[in-house]
């Protein structure tokens, strides 16, 4: 589920494209708090944790209660370990937990960081198409400039060392 997540991110939280930390340690100093799954970082500077849970998909009285477990589980890990993320890392923390449940499989701490995460994707669509523009509008002229001119002083100096190399050879 963890690979699935990495390899897909963009489509299952767009916007959180930066990987910061893989099976993290929630406390340097208390290792029995637990081992974080994964933290993606965005371009607004915000940070998502996210917990994964594989859920018993059996049929059951014991199967449903095993996944109700499960599922409470998983949301305060994502909770407490947000919580964490915020100390350690200074920024702005959202949470959220993803399980195999067809009908619920993303799950954020709370209706704050389903918003957050909603404007990061919004805005990551909108500044996507911008930052495209921008590139071959005004970054990839600018970058063409700059390497002709870099070409032109090179080819000027190399000039002027070969001239200087005959001038003193001839004489």
């Amino acid at each position: 589920m963890k690979n699935y997540l990495i390899n897909n991110i963009d489509k299952i939280f767009p916007g959180f494209n930066y990987l910061v930390d893989f099976e993290w340690c929630v406390n340097e100093d208390y290792l029995h708090y637990g081992i974080g799954d994964l933290i993606f970082g965005s371009d607004y500077g915000v940070y998502i944790v996210i917990e994964t849970k594989w859920l018993n998909t059996n049929t059951g009285k014991t199967a449903q209660v095993s996944r109700n477990i499960a599922r409470n589980k998983v949301k305060y890990q994502s909770i407490t370990y947000k919580k964490y993320a915020q100390e350690k890392f200074a920024l702005k923390v959202i949470g959220a937990s993803v399980t195999n449940d067809e009908e619920n499989a993303i799950q954020f701490v709370d209706n704050q960081d389903e918003r957050i995460a909603s404007i990061i994707k919004y805005y990551h669509s909108e500044w996507g198409t911008f930052k495209t523009i921008l590139y071959y509008v005004i970054i990839f002229p600018i970058k063409l400039v700059v390497t002709v001119i870099g070409v032109i002083i090179f080819s000027a100096i190399i000039t002027v060392l070969i001239g200087s190399i005959m001038k003193n050879t001839i004489k």
